[in-house]
């Protein structure tokens, strides 16, 4: 985790999550590592607002098969870059 600091806390993490991570990402933040993982970088409001959305997925697929696909926010069709 690497945080962004401002004088009236932070501005924005850096986070390294798993390659099936039920987090969103957001449009033009974040990539997929080499090895699969995604680093994916959020402000505070955002943060809040992808685990409250994680959180609604996972109560929603409770009882189901409940398969989960990685979903970016603000653009459905663009996937990041891979690094290589």
């Amino acid at each position: 985790m690497d945080a962004q600091q401002t004088s009236n806390g932070w501005a924005g993490v850096t986070l390294e999550l798993p390659a099936d991570t039920p987090l969103a990402v957001i449009g033009g933040k974040w990539r997929r590592l080499g090895s699969g993982r995604i680093l994916a970088t959020y402000t505070r409001e955002e943060l809040a607002l992808v685990i409250q959305l994680a959180e609604a997925i996972n109560n929603e697929s409770q009882g189901r098969d409940g398969s989960r696909r990685l979903k970016e926010v603000g653009d459905a069709d663009h996937w990041g870059q891979s690094e290589g």
